[in-house]
């Protein structure tokens, strides 16, 4: 009898015990399942995380394509630079030499032209107005041989009546005639010598005017032959003798020359703008869908995790490309505050809040 009651409490017991064992594994099961949740909707509300690199997009390659030689260099790779600072000093006395002596050879064709045009103006009035020497000459001939002519026209009535009436013989009257017909020649002939000397004139004229025209084409192609030169000095970058930065702020980035080297067309220098840095961030192709232009960023350096630096999103590509094995997405998020601390090539992780853009 004690046996059996002692084995209905073991029994008891064992159930009881089971039971506790079923109940906590079911509120354990419950308390994953949760936290699981839990996690899952703090992942969903996380911001989205990505990895990039600090660029700076806008260069400037320093190009020389005139004869130079580099005097000094006044900065090193890497170095910040304000604006206007020396960066090389040139020696081009050469190539200024070449401008004065075009400048020289242009004055001189102008000359040319003031002078030629001048003659061509004066003689051109005076053949318009008959005054050309030659004709002149010509016309007092004309003059001369016409009071001639008159003179031997009344000869010639005169002798006609002596040969009538028999006081001079028929040859005599036919030399007066001869006399006559001869000066009323040389007229017409002097006439026609000036009809000549017109033409001949005109001639003249035509030809100066050719020759005028083409001194000034060489005018015209001495002037922008001249312009390309100047045009060459006429850089932002280029103070005087000397290069210079023309942005505000900027990074060099790499010196192609050294002291004393002769050029004629070479990149001597290239500038970073720093004012215009970016990163360059490769997201997934899967966070794409969650990302939009203008969306706020937080970026950290991996040189320096205490520093903070707000930014946006300004272009997402519209092409994906494959890098180390994955689908990627080029993004561009401006820098809202940069400080010298940031330098180009940093890697920096770039957290982007879809909540607060969405809001």
């Amino acid at each position: 009898m004690s046996k059996m009651f002692n084995k209905k409490i073991f029994l008891l017991l064992l159930l009881s015990l089971l039971t506790s064992l079923v109940a906590c594994q079911q509120e354990s099961e419950s308390n994953d399942l949760t936290q699981a949740n839990n996690n899952l909707h703090e992942n969903e509300e996380s911001p989205i995380q990505a990895y990039g690199v600090v660029e700076i997009p806008d260069s400037l390659n320093i190009f020389i394509d005139f004869p130079v030689l580099v005097k000094e260099i006044h900065v090193k790779n890497g170095e910040k630079v304000s604006k206007g600072t020396p960066l090389l000093t040139l020696d081009f006395t050469d190539y200024q030499n070449s401008i004065k002596n075009k400048e020289l050879e242009l004055r001189n064709i102008e000359n040319d032209i003031s002078r030629l045009s001048s003659e061509l103006n004066k003689q051109q009035t005076l053949l318009n107005n008959n005054q050309d020497p030659a004709i002149i000459n010509y016309q007092n001939d004309i003059y001369y041989l016409e009071s001639l002519r008159k003179k031997k026209y009344e000869e010639v009535n005169k002798s006609k009546e002596l040969f009538l009436s028999g006081a001079i013989s028929e040859q005599e009257f036919k030399n007066a005639e001869i006399q006559l017909k001869d000066i009323e020649k040389q007229i017409e002939d002097t006439k026609l010598a000036i009809q000549a000397s017109k033409i001949l004139k005109e001639q003249e004229l035509e030809k100066l005017s050719r020759q005028i025209a083409a001194q000034k084409d060489q005018q015209s192609l001495l002037k922008n032959q001249l312009e390309q030169l100047k045009e060459k000095l006429q850089k932002e970058y280029l103070e005087n003798n000397q290069l210079i930065n023309p942005y505000n702020h900027a990074i060099v980035s790499n010196i192609n020359c050294k002291k004393g080297d002769k050029i004629e067309q070479q990149i001597l220098i290239t500038l970073l703008n720093q004012d215009e840095m970016i990163i360059n961030v490769d997201m997934n192709e899967e966070f794409v869908k969650d990302i939009d232009l203008n969306m706020p960023a937080i970026i950290t350096p991996e040189a320096d995790y205490t520093r903070k630096y707000k930014g946006k999103i300004f272009y997402i590509s519209n092409q994906a490309i494959q890098k180390n094995g994955e689908t990627i997405v080029p993004v561009f998020v401006s820098i809202d505050n940069p400080d010298e601390f940031l330098r180009i090539g940093f890697n920096v992780r770039v957290e982007f809040d879809n909540q607060q853009n969405n809001e």
